[in-house]
């Protein structure tokens, strides 16, 4: 696995998810569930009773939405930084 990319928990599962590595995508689907768990007690916690499953499946999609896009971006950062290096030249 590659150097990490920031502190967020879903980073790993979603740079996996656009390295094409096996189960990135069933990773993704963990852990968005895992955050709807905790944002699920939150609500709950709350007083929020009546749509529960679905507040917390919306707002957990959403953040991992965030966390895709900001892996892919810092992704394709890196892949232009490396481009970008000069090659070096093997003297005779």
């Amino acid at each position: 696995m590659s150097a990490h990319l920031t502190t967020l928990p879903s980073v790993s599962s979603a740079e996996a998810f656009w390295l094409d590595q096996p189960g990135g995508f069933k990773r993704v689907v963990l852990s968005t569930l895992g955050r709807s768990a905790v944002i699920g007690v939150g609500l709950a916690v709350a007083g929020e009773r009546r749509h529960l499953l679905k507040y917390s499946l919306f707002a957990a999609t959403a953040i991992e939405l965030m966390v895709l896009g900001l892996v892919k971006h810092q992704l394709n950062e890196r892949a232009q930084a490396e481009a970008s290096q000069p090659i070096a030249l093997l003297e005779p």
